[in-house]
This record gives structure tokens, sequence and C-alpha cells, in this order.
């Protein structure tokens, strides 16, 4: 049987995105603002540049649509946002690839089963630590229809950031206590526990 993987890719499920008040989208910080909910998605992004340093020969899927914003014409995609954003982190363009059309975490992890991302062998899945959860939940429930990722690691974004950096630890740990991060735990925690019971809202 010929092996259907040509590549080995690291997979970043794009977070939120704000529009910055010099009229440019930005991915959301860990940082309170009045404009977001500081739940520290560009921790990912920092995260994945790490890793590309480290395994250079990797493709970066950069995987994210409008989602709660598709109905905007003038917002970029999260996958746009997060492909400037990882540029400005030193990873070269041509080691990016988008996956504009996911509006929502299940979507983002069933979409890349689908032609061109389809032969790429995932080896590593970031997303924040409050995520790794549910991503988790929705992997077991999709591996059963198609073993899309056989040998994947899902990887927080702030253990990267902590290995590479253990002085950011205290940064994180004060960040978890803030109430929009704590808000986003329970909100994935009660996801998890609908999706289980087939009460799941796809956004």
């Amino acid at each position: 049987m010929q092996n259907r993987y040509n590549k080995n890719a690291i997979l970043v499920l794009c977070g939120n995105i704000y529009k910055h008040k010099n009229n440019t989208w930005k991915t959301v910080t860990h940082v309170s603002n009045k404009n977001f909910k500081a739940t520290g998605d560009y921790w990912r992004i920092k995260a994945t540049a790490i890793m590309y340093k480290k395994h250079p020969e990797y493709i970066i899927i950069a995987s994210g649509g409008k989602g709660h914003l598709r109905n905007t014409t003038i917002t970029p995609t999260g996958s746009e946002i997060t492909k400037k954003e990882l540029i400005n982190e030193g990873v070269p363009a041509s080691s990016i690839r988008q996956e504009k059309k996911s509006n929502n975490t299940f979507k983002q992890l069933k979409n890349i089963n689908k032609n061109p991302f389809r032969s790429l062998c995932y080896k590593i899945i970031i997303s924040n630590k409050w995520h790794i959860p549910r991503i988790k939940t929705f992997l077991q429930y999709i591996q059963k229809k198609d073993p899309i990722y056989p040998n994947v690691k899902v990887i927080s974004a702030e253990n990267i950031l902590i290995k590479n950096n253990p002085k950011i630890e205290k940064i994180i740990k004060n960040a978890y206590k803030n109430k929009d991060i704590k808000e986003q735990i329970k909100k994935e925690k009660q996801g998890i526990k609908d999706f289980n019971s087939k009460k799941y809202k796809f956004t």
C-alpha cells in the first residue's frame, strides 16, 4: 500500500481576532483589552514559530476562516492573519499554507483531510492549553471515522513557550488567573460535556 504522506506538517489552529485601532486585524493576546477577551491566543503564533525553527523542513498549516465574523465582508480570515503574524515571527511565507474554510475547531480538524492538505502527515497540533481538552475530544471522534492523525502530538502553546524560555511561566500563570481565561475554560468544559451528550452546537 502506497504511503499517502509526502511531507510532515504542523497544524496551528487560528485563534480569535480583533480589529486594532489602526484598522489592522490581529490575534488576541493575554493582555486585558476592552476590544477583546484576553485569552492568550497569540501564544499559538509564537509557539508555532519556535517549533518551526526546530523543524524547518515541516510545512505549517494555518487553519481558520472568519469564525463568528463570517457574515461580514471586510473581515480577513484567521488563516490570513495567522500567516502574517507567523511571517513577522520569522517563519518564511513559503513554508506556510492556509486553510480558510473552517469556522470552528471541529471543522479545522476535519477539513485538512481534504485536498490539498490530505497528503501531509500532521506531527504536531498547536493551540492554547485551555483549548487542548476539546481538541482531543474531537480528535478521538474523528479518528474513529478516518485516522487522519496517526502519530500526532497535541501540544499547548504555553508549554512550548515555557520550555523555550522558563521566565515566561510566571506571566502565563498570572494570565490564567484573569476572568477571560477562567470564563473560556468553563465554556470549553461545557462544550466537551455537550459534545459527548450529542447536544453540541457548532458555531
